[in-house]
């Protein structure tokens, strides 16, 4: 399984050189000043070092990674908008449809499981074990059960449902409740220059979000392993120039050290692995029902999404997979891209980049995700934002999304439950009451039998003695 490592509240690059923006909307404040964030920096060294070590690279190559993952761009609407429209409040602040979640053909359903159940404890609980069972470092329990309750309480149900299904991309042109939260997150969050959140990518085809079917799948993992192997010099040259002409002569554009070698094998043959599971119930020419997700965190998510489109300072493994699928099926497939959740505190940028690789199975060992990177390293930028902006985020978290609908759902699942519980105990203790009466009962002609033969015997012990008496002297008179 891919490295994960302690949650970290604070930033992770001590370093930053680039100054942070205000928001797209006029009078927003911008960032702190660096001096306010040292404190924070003092405690962000540990992390960085542990993965640098984890990684076996060095700690500043480590920096310039993630710096340009969190660059913020100098222009408005880098994308264009999509549809704006609020949606019915209902569709915006309805909670999950525990019941209509479809158990998923890999068999990666721990998660949908844990869905199910009458209250969100049991999820929450095995998410935040997971999450430390994989970490070098112990985290506080408490403090991270709190941040993925909000962050989960906050999710809105259908973005939610399709990520646990992992068909977010076919729900998005099936389900127009689906669509039309994701658009509306897109707009709020291409509104804005800086809007920390989670997105995530998901290659599909251009016209119905489906994924490929196992054939084209195998081909596709066919392709990328001939790159790997460097064993077809025409393939290779034709995916390196894919994106620009003449890439760099001598040079591999999605392999750039034997670390990326290896990651990219792993997603290959945890994928085959989990494509031989698949086919036992699919026609190898059917779609897919389960894409492979990629989920990241950005301060500015839209000029991190169109970086990713561009292959700069992406992911390497899902950008070779996408162009194997160009070359392979001209215009079929495309890389679809959604915002999937808005933050509305700094805690929040860490860890629902980790909540939601966990709950779409985002990493490349089980070969559900693209993912190769420990996720809640990125978040630096969110402590460095002024509080002005983290208030203007929580009033539009409160007003459109389902959180106080799941809260009130789970107050009244747990009074139902405590409910439940002094009712069975209730009727355990009238039940054992019901048990000692009947045992007293049941019992009652047998002590009166036993006290009337004990009587009897007292009755007729003197009678007894006397007789033996009797017997004994009588004896003794006939030995004299």
């Amino acid at each position: 399984m891919a490295a994960r490592f302690a949650f970290n509240p604070h930033a992770i690059s001590p370093d930053s050189s680039e100054d942070e923006s205000s928001s797209r909307d006029e009078g927003t404040d911008s960032t702190e000043s660096d001096e306010d964030t040292v404190d924070e920096i003092v405690h962000i060294n540990g992390d960085i070092t542990n993965a640098a070590k984890a990684w076996n690279m060095p700690e500043e190559e480590l920096h310039e990674m993630i710096q340009a993952t969190q660059r913020v761009s100098d222009t408005i609407n880098v994308v264009p908008i999509k549809r704006g429209d609020i949606p019915d409040p209902h569709v915006l602040q309805r909670t999950m449809d525990k019941e209509g979640l479809r158990l998923r053909l890999d068999g990666y359903d721990k998660w949908i499981k844990a869905s199910k159940e009458e209250t969100p404890c049991s999820l929450l609980d095995l998410l935040v074990n997971e999450y430390r069972s994989g970490n070098q470092q112990q985290t506080n329990h408490d403090a991270l059960l709190g941040s993925f309750s909000s962050v989960l309480f906050s999710t809105h149900s259908a973005v939610l449902e399709a990520i646990l299904e992992g068909n977010i991309s076919q729900k998005y042109f099936t389900d127009p409740s689906t669509r039309s939260v994701l658009d509306f997150l897109s707009a709020e969050s291409a509104a804005h220059r800086v809007r920390p959140g989670i997105y995530c990518n998901a290659i599909g085809s251009a016209n119905t979000g489906e994924f490929l079917t196992i054939e084209e799948l195998e081909n596709t993992l066919r392709l990328m392993k001939i790159y790997l192997d460097g064993t077809d010099d025409d393939q290779i040259k034709k995916i390196d120039n894919a994106m620009s002409r003449q890439y760099k002569l001598g040079k591999r554009r999605y392999i750039e050290n034997n670390r990326a070698a290896c990651q990219i094998r792993i997603f290959i043959n945890a994928t085959k692995a989990r494509i031989a599971v698949i086919a036992r119930s699919l026609d190898p020419r059917s779609p897919l029902p389960l894409s492979i997700l990629e989920f990241g965190y950005g301060v500015d998510v839209e000029n991190r999404l169109a970086a990713h489109r561009r292959h700069e300072s992406s992911n390497y493994i899902m950008n070779l997979f996408q162009t194997c699928c160009q070359i392979l099926f001209p215009g079929k497939y495309r890389l679809h891209q959604y915002v999937v959740f808005l933050c509305s505190t700094p805690d929040q940028t860490s860890t629902a980049e980790v909540l939601f690789h966990l709950l779409g199975q985002g990493y490349i060992s089980n070969g559900c995700g693209f993912s190769h990177w420990p996720a809640g390293l990125s978040s630096h930028h969110a402590y460095k934002l002024r509080s002005s902006m983290w208030c203007s985020f929580a009033r539009w978290n409160m007003e459109h999304t389902p959180r106080q609908s799941n809260v009130d759902a789970f107050k009244i699942a747990m009074k139902i439950r405590a409910d439940e519980d002094a009712e069975r105990e209730r009727r355990l203790l009238e039940q054992i009451g019901k048990i000692e009466r009947l045992g007293e009962k049941a019992l009652a002609p047998n002590l009166i039998q036993a006290v009337e033969h004990t009587e009897r015997l007292a009755r007729s012990l003197p009678d007894l003695v006397a007789r033996f008496t009797d017997m004994f002297l009588g004896v003794r008179g006939q030995d004299h």
